[in-house]
């Protein structure tokens, strides 16, 4: 089986023709920040300047201004411009295209692309952003394109949002100017001309009376999720590929290939070989056997629902729902249904699976109120916001969240509930650090129960402090794993890499062609979108978890990130895992995500309920 991914093979540059018709500025910037206002300014007094690009290295930020070669700017004239603005570098001189990385040298010409219609604009800073909407103009998304250190093309699906939505959003938000300590004060402005299709930032920091008619990139809170942003609406359906950003990556090649084929050889996505998982079981029958698991679990127990909201009528809408079978469990035909009751007051003391209804986070807050979330605490709890319990889908949300108590309850009774007979774990130990608390969890298979340890750090082995990882990123190695058969140890990392669709899958749609949901299609154009797909390369094991590969929705599978699987001690031990189909089966377990595959092991689904529920 091939997979394709978003990394293109490095092309072969002609520096000769570059250097010919090009004239190339580096500026070794010395600055703390990137001085992208004053090179806004710079390139507006200058229209010779074609290109603005920037690099991050050891030595600083490395700043590339592109010239024609028959409408360039005197190197003298433009340090004193520079000078003048303030700007403060180590160098400034002419240098040939032979010296920069390829990276570098695409992300430059990436800027030259404006003239096609798929792109909309560019920062000063060399950041390319294309419209995806084929729609109206209120419906418009841009997003940032550029070519990673790996040659990875990546579309970050930047979102922007009004500064006049943000300050009227719940009327809680007040003036931009109260931010000015923080990251949103300091946050780029950027003026965006849909008319003229143009995008261009036109200040650092929040400017005393600022015009409402600027935009923000978003999100603009915290783990944010982009609620805010309805303005700028997302458009992935298959009947517009164009539109999706796998599209957009093949559109660019092909523009980069058309207009730029005398710099460079042909650009194109990278194909690998792969062993692949096939699942068996459609995600019907993944459905079906998960509603018999639940029906199981709780046959003989009661599950209750605890209200801490003002609205009372909640619960007897949800215990209506629950006392239809065929809503809750539309996949399998069910005799009876659930028993559901209403907490009582004399059970306050009492361990019993637990449905608890709350507001959302939004809701105290424009409140006032003291947010509810996790006053109630007990073995088998679940929250469940109202705002959320709205619509056609409550049905689904409320058989996820009874999913959610099950894994509850097989951290209450260290017990896998059967799930121990689709999977063989017992050759593996699961470890992850949770730096809040300065905590590494282990996690023990022992068949049919499990046992999570908290590691004490001068008693216990603890591969994250053994292995130096608790410094720097931590957040980068997502997890560790170790093979009691062989001894190694493994980091699990999320690489750049992803999946996306293969090149017929774009050119059949291109030419009108009908692709069909049946296995035999997904296997010919998104066999790196479907199944659990791995590959080994230098030592590490590289896999990736797409959908379940028997069928597939209308719209076009998100992104499948590509991860890597390193031994931390290859040099003492074996770098290969005993059995690896056993342990890439445990992430096709679809208790933990509803009708999905984990992208990582289920056990750490089991590692992080166990830190929210008895260390945080």
């Amino acid at each position: 089986m091939e997979i394709t991914i978003n990394q293109i093979e490095k092309p072969i540059i002609n520096y000769k023709k570059l250097n010919k018709d090009y004239i190339l500025f580096q500026l070794n910037c010395t600055m703390k920040f990137i001085p992208k206002s004053l090179l806004n300014r710079l390139a507006q007094e200058n229209p010779q300047i074609l290109a603005v690009s920037y690099k991050k290295s050891k030595e600083g930020i490395w700043i590339y201004l592109l010239t024609d070669v028959n409408n360039s700017i005197d190197i003298y004239e433009l340090r004193a411009k520079l000078e003048k603005m303030g700007a403060q570098f180590s160098q400034l001189q002419k240098v040939d295209f032979n010296i920069l990385e390829t990276d570098t040298i695409l992300n430059i010409l990436l800027c030259l692309l404006s003239s096609f219609n798929i792109v909309k604009g560019s920062n000063i800073l060399g950041r390319l952003y294309i419209n995806s909407s084929l729609t109206a103009q209120k419906q418009l998304t841009l997003n940032e394109v550029e070519f990673s250190k790996d040659l990875n093309l990546q579309v970050h699906s930047r979102q922007f949002t009004k500064i006049a939505a943000f300050k009227t959003h719940k009327d809680r938000r007040g003036d931009l100017s109260k931010f000015s300590k923080g990251g949103l004060g300091k946050s780029a402005r950027y003026k965006i001309d849909v008319k003229h299709n143009s995008i261009s930032q036109i200040s650092g920091c929040y400017q005393e009376g600022e015009n409402d008619d600027l935009y923000l990139q978003h999100p603009l809170v915290k783990n944010g999720k982009g609620s805010l942003t309805k303005f700028w609406k997302s458009d992935t359906t298959i009947s517009k590929l164009e539109s999706s950003i796998v599209g957009i990556e093949y559109s660019i090649l092909n523009k980069m290939n058309e207009k730029f084929s005398e710099y460079f050889s042909k650009l194109a996505f990278k194909t690998i070989a792969v062993e692949t998982l096939k699942d068996p079981m459609g995600q019907p029958a993944h459905r079906k056997e998960l509603e018999a698991s639940i029906r199981d679990v709780f046959k003989d127990k009661t599950i209750y629902i605890k209200n801490m909201t003002e609205d009372d009528k909640k619960v007897e809408e949800l215990l209506k729902i629950f006392s239809d079978t065929t809503q809750i469990f539309s996949a399998t035909k069910a005799e009876k249904s659930l028993k559901v009751k209403p907490f009582s007051s004399k059970m306050q003391n009492q361990s019993a699976p637990t449905l608890v209804l709350i507001h959302d986070i939004d809701w105290y807050d424009h409140n006032k109120k003291e947010d509810q979330y996790l006053k109630y605490k007990g073995d088998i709890v679940q929250h469940l916001a109202v705002e959320n319990l709205k619509g056609k889908e409550v049905p689904v949300l409320l058989l996820n969240a009874v999913k959610e108590l099950v894994i509850k309850e097989m951290l209450n009774t260290h017990s896998t509930l059967g799930w121990e007979k689709m999977v063989d774990l017992s050759n593996f130990s699961f470890y992850k650090y949770y730096p809040d608390q300065e905590a590494t969890l282990q996690y023990i298979s022992h068949g049919d129960t499990f046992e999570i340890r908290e590691l004490h750090p001068f008693k216990d082995i603890d591969p994250y402090r053994k292995f130096g990882l608790v410094s720097g990123n931590i957040n980068a190695v997502e997890c560790i794993i170790k093979d009691h058969k062989n001894g190694t140890f493994f980091e699990v990392k999320a690489t750049g890499l992803r999946t996306i669709p293969n090149k017929n899958y774009y050119e059949a749609l291109k030419e009108g062609k009908k692709v069909g949901r049946g296995e035999a299609d997904l296997e010919k154009y998104l066999s790196g979108m479907v199944n659990i797909n791995y590959y080994i390369k230098n030592q590490s094991i590289y896999y990736n978890v797409g959908e379940i590969g028997k069928e597939m929705n209308k719209t076009l599978p998100r992104a499948s990130v590509v991860r890597e699987i390193h031994p931390i001690n290859s040099i003492q031990a074996t770098n290969t895992f005993t059995n690896i189909e056993q342990l890439l089966k445990s992430m096709s377990m679809t208790w933990v995500r509803f009708k999905q595959y984990t992208v990582l092991p289920y056990p750490i689904k089991l590692l992080n309920e166990y830190y929210l529920s008895n260390i945080k």
